[in-house]
């Protein structure tokens, strides 16, 4: 897609540069390619496998990689280039396993990565070094072609150990990618590939961590894992808030593409491990290579409540590591899907993915520094009807994209008809200064920009670009972000409509707040309705009667504000949420508490259909005179 660049002067005279679509990895369920894995006799295999495995690496050369730093450098935080990666090229690292030893990982970043690239989880196979293996695999074409990083597990002297070695090292190297210290990349879609041994370590370790695990290609490292482990780890529970629940990791669906020679007793037990896990119909589907196994259309696995994409693809015949027409197929399988939500498989969800290009990107130049978002516009559009806009704020170090990535507003946005946008935070050092810099929105001096400025310069930009209803502006995010949701209705009140905000500390700070802690720009001369969720194993304290919780003060600052009775308040159960919500005398909500059942702190995508239908749908501003309406009917204040 042509990327178009424009220049214009907005009304300050600020330059302001526009591109739209966003080019890199488009990571979309794409059809496969066709590999070069035949079928294989029995009599020919023991005479072809050795050899198939790497053919000739003599025209690849090694790759020495530079050593991180060990110690947090002073990042300098450039205000107009806040996209970026601090790192390019090949990176090692170490990590300190429980035994005392010291192994070592490597990332490998390409030129013109975005700060939020894709990311592929790799393990290497035995008797290869890496730099070599990255090359004549294709990764490396991959990663330079298509913009991801990858982030690379090795063995030692190229031989891995034992099991429970590896799943040490894969602990603490996983923790060490997906920690940010030095290279950020995406952390929430955990697509992993593996090789022989290493791919056996990974597969284990996957089938352990299956909410950190989007999809999974297993290349020869299915051969190697018993029975009995199997039924070990299927019967492991996973936990929600510190506690056993009846989700145990067999349950846990996880696309899996397996690659092998022949489907032995083992891999055939690996394969019925995986068909249950995403709960798949008997029916093998013959495809051109290989076949496949998918969900049952009526399945109530947890983890694919929106949509059935469970797989399982077995590919048999002569196997290379370094066949790149093998790779692609690996690399494309794993990037079809998405997942979203951790720390609780109640907030976990598993999707097809979105191609990149299925939103705007749109970057100017907003109060001295670079500033992006991500638009989505429903099918529907055509720009004779004006469309509500609905904006969410990313966490903390996400982006835009990211948040794109992973939420389900855009595809509402499709079902109800308005605008969905996803802007991109700055960067800061403050919150987190032993990383790499992350973005933050500014509240509470988090970081650099002023967010409030941005907010209100990028809705006029938004107006002028496309009809959008100014009475029906709305505004959500997730932990950070949804602080800046908050930030924005008490700063922008007659801007924005409605507030709806997710796993946030509101209005105060420090660990047991006590006050008030409101935006410099405060404006109270209009009613914005505010929702705040949270997750029932989140972070936060939201026991209404607790006077020392955020919840006590965030819920007193509303009632006091809108003349609400604090103590005269209405409390439901829906399923597994809690709404305790508080009306005005005339039935309308202007605050609600909503606790989500098993939520730990995420955003899962479902919430979407909640905060819309029951929250966001009901409300409506007169733009021109600030008055707001619930049902078509003015709201008074008692």
């Amino acid at each position: 897609m042509e990327d178009k660049n424009m220049n214009i002067q907005n009304e300050e005279g600020r330059g302001i540069t526009r591109r739209t679509f966003l080019k890199g990895a488009a990571a979309g369920a794409a059809a496969l390619s066709v590999a070069s894995v035949v079928p294989v006799s029995v009599e020919a295999e023991a005479a072809t496998k050795t050899a198939s495995l790497f053919g000739n690496l003599k025209k690849y050369k090694k790759i020495k990689a530079e050593e991180f730093p060990t110690e947090t450098p002073d990042y300098v935080i450039d205000p107009l280039n806040q996209f970026g990666t601090y790192y390019t090229g090949l990176w090692q690292g170490s990590v300190t396993l429980t035994s005392g030893d010291t192994r070592t990982y490597k990332i490998y970043v390409p030129e013109g990565a975005r700060r939020d690239a894709h990311n592929i989880y790799l393990a290497v196979p035995e008797g290869v070094e890496t730099s070599i293996f990255l090359q004549a695999s294709g990764w490396m074409d991959i990663a330079d072609r298509d913009s991801i990083v990858l982030s690379v597990f090795e063995p030692v002297s190229k031989k891995w150990a034992d099991v429970d070695t590896e799943l040490d090292y894969f602990a603490k190297a996983y923790s060490a990618f997906s920690g940010t210290t030095y290279v950020y990349h995406d952390i929430f879609n955990w697509r992993w590939v593996g090789y022989g041994q290493g791919g056996a370590m990974m597969q284990r370790y996957c089938m352990k961590n299956p909410i950190t695990t989007t999809s999974l290609a297993v290349i020869g490292g299915s051969n190697s894992i018993t029975a009995d482990e199997l039924a070990e780890i299927g019967a492991t529970p996973l936990k929600a808030g510190g506690n056993d629940t009846p989700i145990t990791c067999g349950d846990a669906a996880i696309p899996v593409f397996i690659a092998e020679t022949k489907a032995t007793k083992k891999v055939k037990n690996v394969i019925e491990y995986w068909k249950k896990a995403n709960d798949v119909k008997d029916e093998k589907i013959e495809l051109k290579t290989g076949y496949a196994y998918y969900q049952k259309p009526f399945s109530a696995n947890w983890f694919t409540y929106d949509q059935k994409c469970g797989t399982v693809r077995v590919l048999e015949g002569v196997l290379s590591y370094v066949d790149k027409n093998l790779t692609e197929q690996a690399y494309k399988f794993v990037q079809t899907y998405a997942r979203s939500g951790s720390g609780s498989p109640y907030s976990n969800s598993l999707t097809y993915a979105a191609s990149d290009d299925t939103w705007t990107r749109e970057e100017y130049i907003i109060d001295g520094y670079q500033r992006e978002w991500f638009t989505y516009l429903p099918q529907s559009y055509d720009g004779s009807e004006a469309l509500p806009l609905v904006i969410f704020f990313h966490g903390t170090g996400q982006s835009g994209l990211l948040a794109q990535r992973q939420g389900d507003w855009w595809k509402l946005a499709d079902e109800k008809n308005f605008i969905a946008v996803c802007p991109s935070a700055s960067l800061e050092k403050k919150r987190s200064p032993s990383k790499v810099p992350q973005m933050s929105w500014n509240v509470e001096d988090y970081g650099n920009a002023d967010e409030i400025v941005f907010v209100d310069e990028m809705i006029k930009i938004l107006k002028s670009e496309y009809n959008i209803d100014g009475g029906r502006v709305y505004v959500t995010g997730q932990s950070n972000g949804g602080r800046m949701s908050i930030y924005a209705g008490l700063a922008l009140p007659h801007v924005v409509t409605a507030v709806g905000s997710a796993g946030a500390s509101a209005l105060t700070t420090g660990e047991t707040p006590t006050t008030y802690f409101l935006p410099k720009e405060l404006d109270e001369t209009a009613i914005v309705p505010f929702l705040a969720s949270m997750g029932e194993h989140d972070m936060f304290n939201f026991d209404l009667e607790d006077e020392t919780s955020d919840a006590w003060v965030r819920c007193h600052y509303y009632c006091n504000r809108y003349n609400l009775d604090y103590n005269n308040r209405l409390t439901y159960q829906n399923y597994m949420n809690t709404h305790t919500i508080w009306e005005t005398s005339a039935g309308v909500p202007l605050q609600e508490q909503l606790v989500i059942g098993g939520r730990a702190h995420s955003n899962r995508p479902v919430e979407c259909k909640i905060l819309w239908n029951e929250w966001f749908a009901w409300f409506t501003r007169d733009e021109a005179t600030g008055t707001l309406y619930y049902m078509g009917k003015e709201v008074v204040l008692d």
